[in-house]
């Protein structure tokens, strides 16, 4: 009775955590349920000390009445259901039973189905790694020397900063976490997609990027080497702003990204609010109830929002928009600092003399009124990211306090600084792997067909031969299944290539415990035992074999999900909680039934079809021979691994790049082996199966990556001085400039600002003579690098050099050609529907503009300049301008004025500005501030930018003309940036765009723009729609189909689209590339080298332990590092065997990651086998201090058939894996093949002959002494 009691009592207590508790997720799979997120104290460091919470509320217009109680109690329903009711009914059919001590075992059985299959329901599909729903994964290295320099420059201008700089750089430990943390604001700006960013190393970083395409690595690389766009925003309020937040509620106004007047001029800017791990990282905005449209809605803070959860768009503010921008362009430091009136960690940041006035009249202008405060957001890439109110004018100098943590800090200068990094990273990653959706759907596909076709032969299998028991042992097989799944979903853990292989993996292992406890039921049964007498010794006596086995074999499943990367960690999870599930679906689960069925009467009697157990094989008397047999394989092995050489190692370990390649028409593989060994080093190809594709898709590998093999260049100057360059041994762009440099002539060379090129200089002085660089030798060195030319002038810039997975791909171009030119390969399909207007409103001209105004540039850093042009900017690009003489007056933002519109005419806004006198021009005198302008008051105490009420006092400023423009120079290719009164094109073409993968709305803003910038034309106006929806064009969502919306003229329109379907359908289908650096090549050897010597020593050690014998576990190790050769030769000789039995789809196998999981995996399969064995020889030993030769043939007699069982059933599953299995686990599967088999033969023929002669030398031993 005390049981039932204490698990009512907690079910009540979970029931009531859940339902009342805080930080609920209730958009999980206990049901879809309105969302109320208290997310005030996630972000403290955005709001002021004294600030009351602010609840955030986010409710679906149809359940936001019926409020915080109904919500709690469906939680509760919902937990009572999914937990109360399985309890109920284990109880109550225990005691229908009359078996009441067997209550809590069926609560606890259903309650485990019940939620596993709810899970499953709720959850599936699982979610997936990036090598089956298709991404993006780029290794960045820190450039050590670029962030040498960059330090430097750093120094000189922030003598703090310096000083960190010189600690930075003598010890050389970078701050990866602020590092991560800038990238993450750069790739994920939204905060809603699963990027994943981590250190890998101490000097690198891994980005890995789900559900992006080929087309979209462009964008991607810009975005982590380019700096952001920071901007200083009034945050709009229903006070200030009546007639722009009326405007902006227009319905015609719906989805865009500017609110525009009736004259067309830009008043408004709706920016995002980003998220971090489900909670908003600034929740100023209040409490609102958000329409089920999308449509702009007020907040209970006066500020008018858009979109949200209920709505599926992402969570937008109206900010108010100035004439002449604030933008980080002014900003010159920021860094951390202290309160000094109110304690605590603050942000000090500070502006040139332009921006200095900038921010003192923003300041100025939206002071306190009474207790009614502005927000001055700091707005990163269009997404708000803090609002600290403004209580005082600031000029060159503010302070923004709060209560900041150390993390908050970080952030917040970081964002100050425009995202500038830390360090600066090698313009080029040092591993890329890009994986097509297409091939993860296909692999999708063959991995169900293996699982359900292993799965249906083993069940049956089991039935027909274990009868009853079999189906017990099904029904645990089953279950096994739906707990992974379950733990899987629950955990939010990816589901991977490797992943799935665990799966079919798991199928046949986890029948292992199942045969185990049969075989000793059937010895029990044999030796004359009642059932209930054997199924207690049955289940008694496996259950301490089948934890040891699986014990060891969870340690190379925890060394292997240490060492390995998402996908192999994918499989080592399956793995684990396969061991565990099987455990419990075996030892517990099945003895319930049969302890019930038996008590019953149920169940009478067991039958089973005959076993192999309980012959009389004298197995050691044929060790000499099996050694015998054992060494030559090992010795031909050796021998085959020696003859391959390094190219037994696939990139993984050796670095290079793999590249697939898509056909237009079938071609046998010895021809494409043909056509590529001649041209690319290394190579080793192999066929990739695709549904409907045969023979059509080449995996081809080859050691060349970084800028593929050079050879050298011939450089002649001006003057007429030729002389050769070798650059056989150079690595980088940097080597190869200063190769040319030194080569004796008066040219010299450097890299381009981005660090993408090179720019060649002639020093000779010479009056005409050309410049030329061309190869000198086969390898077209000069071609290759961009670097063959003749000139007349003394400069020439080498734009863009090819790198990495590109060289390749441009080799392939090549290779893949008829003679007469055509392509061999397939190339993406795009189509493009006839350019029409968009409706009549929209077509109607906005008044013309007289000029332009000159855009902003936001800050700059060393590491951060574009290939091209940013693409990671709004997509609104060069706009007429007002001209300066034409200007509006500026407007008073503390006070706007509703519009009052007039029949005749329109205004933008009818709001009475006040005049304001400007600024008179400073006086430059040595170490003296000019105060303001006479006139206005004398800036007393200037205050800081705070979240609440503060109290600072910032040095006194020198006012400069509003019209000043930041300092540091200005890039052509900049995306400029929107001034307020600007004139925003009007929408008036738009064209159905279809393409042949997904494509998201950020690529297909940068295809435009690019178009649009390569045919010289200005950039339009773009608005994009998806299913009919508006979509931001910041944003991740993906599509294969998108109706793109252009300003402009419709001949200019038809020229961007028409240029877009030609680039595109002018590009082969890349179905996977990836490229591997040696630095990341030389890590995994180490890592796999650590996996494979950690997993023998921890066997070894936990056998030792267990058997108490170090024998025991040396003679585990000689098995397995038999094995281990063996199977390693066996992947060896698949270089000449695949010219035989290539009918059998043996191709060239090399060693990979997911190899060496398999060696983990075989380690620990072996292990199985070998400790079931050695567990019989220590029970039929006894207390013997002798191990003779018979007794060790008894104890493999009496599990001959277990082992026959086993090795049978998970042999089958992987044989179904190796046919069935794709490409991506060929090798895995091949290996598990060969290795399951050997690990049988070993356990016998190896691991107890080792034992017996180990035991035999120490009893000599202990005689002698």
């Amino acid at each position: 009775m005390r049981k039932y009691v204490a698990m009512t009592l907690a079910l009540l207590l979970t029931a009531a955590a859940m339902a009342w508790g805080p930080a609920v997720n209730l958009d999980s799979w206990l049901g879809d349920l309105s969302l109320i997120a208290d997310a005030s104290a996630q972000e403290e460091a955005l709001s002021s000390p004294d600030a009351p919470p602010i609840e955030v509320k986010v409710e679906d217009a149809a359940t936001a009445t019926s409020g915080t109680g109904g919500s709690a109690l469906m939680t509760l329903a919902a937990v009572l259901a999914v937990l109360g009711l399985p309890i109920a009914a284990g109880i109550f059919l225990a005691n229908s039973l009359r078996m009441p001590t067997y209550g809590w075992r069926l609560a606890l059985i259903f309650v485990t189905i019940v939620v596993a299959t709810t899970a499953v329901v709720r959850g599936w599909p699982p979610k997936f790694g990036i090598d089956l729903q298709g991404g993006v994964i780029l290794i960045y290295e820190i450039d050590e020397d670029e962030t040498k320099i960059y330090l430097a420059e750093q120094k000189k201008t922030d003598k703090d900063a310096g000083a960190a700089a010189a600690d930075q750089d003598s010890s050389l430990a970078y701050n990866m976490n602020e590092l991560i943390a800038n990238l993450k604001n750069r790739v994920n700006p939204s905060g809603v997609r699963e990027v994943v960013i981590r250190a890998y190393g101490s000097k690198q970083v891994e980005v890995i990027i789900p559900n992006a395409e080929s087309a979209d690595l462009a964008v991607i690389k810009d975005k982590i080497t380019t700096a952001g766009m920071l901007e200083f925003m009034i945050v709009a309020n229903a006070n200030d702003h009546e007639s722009l937040i009326n405007r902006a509620s227009e319905p015609k106004q719906q989805g865009e990204r500017y609110v525009v007047s009736s004259t067309g001029r830009a008043e408004g800017k709706w920016v995002g609010v980003r998220k971090e791990d489900g909670v908003y990282q600034w929740d100023g905005f209040g409490s609102f109830t958000a329409a089920a449209d999308g449509s702009p809605v007020l907040s209970s803070q006066g500020f008018l929002v858009r979109g949200g959860q209920a709505t599926g768009q992402p969570l937008q503010i109206l900010m108010k928009m100035e004439p002449k921008p604030l933008t980080g362009g002014y900003l010159t430091a920021a860094r951390r600092t202290y309160d000094t009136n109110g304690g605590g960690l603050a942000v000090e940041f500070n502006l040139n003399s332009a921006g200095a006035s900038l921010m003192s009249k923003l300041t100025r202008d939206n002071l306190p009124d009474g207790n009614r405060v502005r927000q001055l957001g700091i707005v990163m890439d269009d997404y708000i990211v803090s609002a600290p109110a403004v209580q005082g004018v600031i000029g060159d100098r503010g302070i923004i306090t709060g209560r900041f943590t150390e993390a908050d800090i970080e952030k917040l200068t970081g964002v100050l600084q425009a995202g500038k990094l830390p360090v600066v990273l090698r313009k080029e990653p040092i591993s890329e792997q890009t994986i097509s959706a297409t091939l993860g759907d296909d692999t999708i596909r063959k991995g169900k067909w293996a699982i359900g076709i292993s799965l249906a032969l083993v069940l049956i299998f089991m039935i027909v031969y274990y009868h009853v028991a079999g189906v017990v042992a099904c029904a645990a097989v089953l279950l096994n299944l739906v707990l992974i799944l379950a733990a899987m979903i629950l955990f939010n853990a990816d589901l991977t290539l490797p992943g799935i292989a665990g799966l079919v993996l798991t199928v046949g292992m986890s029948v292992d415990a199942n045969v185990l406890i049969y075989e000793r039921i059937r010895e029990e049964l044999n030796h004359g035992a009642s059932l209930r007498m054997a199924l207690v010794n049955g289940f008694s006596k496996a259950t301490t074999t089948i934890v040891d086995a699986n014990l060891t074999t969870l340690i190379t499943a925890l060394v292997l999900y240490r060492i390995g990367t998402d996908q192999v960690r994918g499989f080592a999870v399956t793995l684990v909680l396969g061991i565990m599930m099987s455990m419990f679906t075996a030892i517990f689960c099945s003895r319930v039934f049969f302890d019930i069925a038996e008590k019953k009467r149920w169940l009478t009697m067991l039958t089973m079809l005959p076993t192999a157990s309980g012959a009389k094989f004298d197995f050691l008397g044929k060790r000499k021979m099996a050694m015998a047999i054992s060494l030559v394989l090992i010795v031909v092995g050796i021998l085959a691994v020696g003859a391959r050489g390094k190219t037994i190692f696939d990139i993984d370990f050796n670095g290079g790049s793999s590249v697939q390649v898509f056909l237009k028409e079938p071609m046998p593989i010895a021809k494409v082996r043909e056509m590529v060994s001649e041209k690319l080093p290394d190579v080793s190809i192999s066929a990739v199966t695709l549904e409907g594709k045969q023979n059509q898709i080449y995996k081809i590998d080859t050691s060349l990556t970084g800028l593929g093999k050079l050879g050298s260049l011939k450089v002649t100057d001006r003057a007429g001085k030729s002389a050769t360059v070798d650059l056989s041994g150079a690595d980088s762009l940097r080597d190869i400039a200063t190769a040319i440099s030194e080569a004796g002539t008066q040219i010299s060379a450097e890299l381009t600002p981005d660090r993408g090129g090179i720019l060649i200089r002639d020093a000779s002085n010479a009056n005409d003579g050309t410049m030329s660089i061309e190869s000198a030798g086969d390898l077209e060195t000069a071609q290759r690098l961009n670097l063959k030319f003749a000139v007349d002038g003394p400069r020439y810039s080498t734009g863009d050099i090819p790198e990495g997975v590109e060289v390749v791909q441009a080799e392939l171009e090549k290779i893949f050609r008829t003679e007469s030119g055509e392509s061999l390969l397939v190339m993406h399909n795009v189509s493009v529907s006839e350019v029409g207007a968009i409706d009549a409103k929209s077509t109607e001209p906005a008044p013309e503009a007289t000029g332009s105004a000159v855009p902003k540039k936001p800050a700059a850093d060393a590491q951060s300049i574009h290939r091209v042009r940013r693409t990671d900017l709004p997509a609104d690009g060069m706009l007429a301008l007002a001209q300066e003489g034409d200007e509006e007056k500026p407007e008073e933002p503390a006070k706007e004025e509703p519009a009052k519109e007039e029949p005749a005419k329109e205004e933008p806004t009818k709001e009475e500005p006040k005049p304001e006198t400007p600024a008179e021009p400073a006086t430059e005198e040595p170490k003296a501030e000019t105060p303001a302008e006479p006139g206005m008051e004398e800036p007393a105490k200037e205050k800081p930018a705070t979240e609440e009420p503060m109290a600072e006092t910032p040095a006194p400023m020198t006012e400069a003309p509003v019209g000043d423009v930041p300092t540091e120079p200005q890039d052509p290719l900049e995306e400029p940036l929107i001034d307020g009164g600007a004139i925003i094109a009007p929408l008036q073409f738009q064209s159905t765009l279809s393409f042949d993968e997904k494509i998201t709305a950020q690529t297909l803003q940068s295809l435009v723009l690019q178009a649009s910038d390569e045919l010289g034309m200005e950039r339009p106006q773009i608005h994009l729609l998806r299913d009919g929806l508006a979509i931001p064009l910041d944003s991740s969502v993906s599509g294969t189909e998108w109706t793109v919306q252009l300003s402009g003229s419709k001949e200019n329109a038809t020229k961007i689209f028409d240029k877009i379907r030609s680039e595109l359908t002018s590009t082969p289908v890349w179905p996977s590339s990836s490229n591997i650096g040696s630095q990341v090549a030389g890590d995994m050897q180490q890592m796999a080298v650590f996996a494979l010597v950690l997993s023998l020593v921890g066997v070894v050690a936990y056998i030792w332990f267990r058997f108490q014998n170090l024998a025991f576990g040396l003679a585990a190790v000689v098995a397995l590092v038999h094995d281990v050769l063996i199977t390693l030769g066996a992947l060896a000789l698949t270089a000449w065997l695949q010219y035989v039995f290539g009918f059998l789809q043996i191709d060239e196998m090399k060693i990979s990651l997911p190899v060496v999981a398999a060696f983990l995996t075989l380690i620990g399969y072996s292990l199985n086998d070998t400790i079931v064995v050695f567990d019989r020889i220590r029970e039929v030993r006894g207390k013997s201090h002798d191990l003779t030769i018979d007794m060790v043939n008894v104890s493999i007699n009496q599990t001959l058939g277990r082992t026959i069982l086993t090795s049978l059933t998970t042999f089958i599953v992987v044989v179904i894996l190796f046919f069935l299995g794709g490409e991506g686990v060929h090798s895995f599967s091949f290996a598990l093949v060969v290795g399951i088999f050997v690990g049988t033969y070993s356990s016998i023929f190896v691991a107890s002959p080792v034992l017996v002669w180990l035991m035999d030398r120490e009893k000599k031993r202990g005689a002698a002494a």
